[in-house]
């Protein structure tokens, strides 16, 4: 009787520190979201033809919240209108576009509320086909 009380105590202990050790090596992962959000956002040039010039808009996905871009641009910019000349950053934060200022192809970007004008390639000919990835 002693042993099989003993063997019961032995077999208990055994089968919680089993269980204790599981608990304590479980993992669970949670994915961190704030870095990057996903707005579905699209970019677009739009033509003004009041004054002759471009400027960029954005969208939501479905066509809704259109907003202009306003963005300072240096004097005698004229902003490409072809099909590749603008992009989104795959995080959505930053625009990518060309233009041309007294007649040399630039690539600039900015934040994208049109802050943070930086040009990024200078090159006098070509066009450009711009893609983020």
């Amino acid at each position: 009787m002693k042993k099989l009380l003993l063997s019961s105590i032995i077999l208990l202990l055994f089968s919680s520190s089993i269980l204790i050790f599981q608990v304590s090596c479980q993992k669970e992962a949670k994915a961190d979201t704030n870095n990057i959000t996903q707005q579905n956002k699209i970019i677009y040039i739009k033509a003004i033809l009041a004054s002759n010039e471009n400027e960029i808009w954005t969208a939501n996905i479905d066509g809704t919240n259109q907003q202009r871009v306003a963005i300072n641009f240096p004097a005698n910019y004229e902003l490409e209108d072809d099909g590749g000349s603008i992009t989104l950053t795959p995080d959505n934060q930053k625009i990518i576009f060309a233009m041309s200022v007294n007649n040399v192809r630039q690539v600039y970007s900015c934040n994208i509320d049109g802050s943070n004008l930086t040009k990024i390639i200078e090159d006098g000919a070509g066009h450009y086909s711009i893609v983020a990835y």
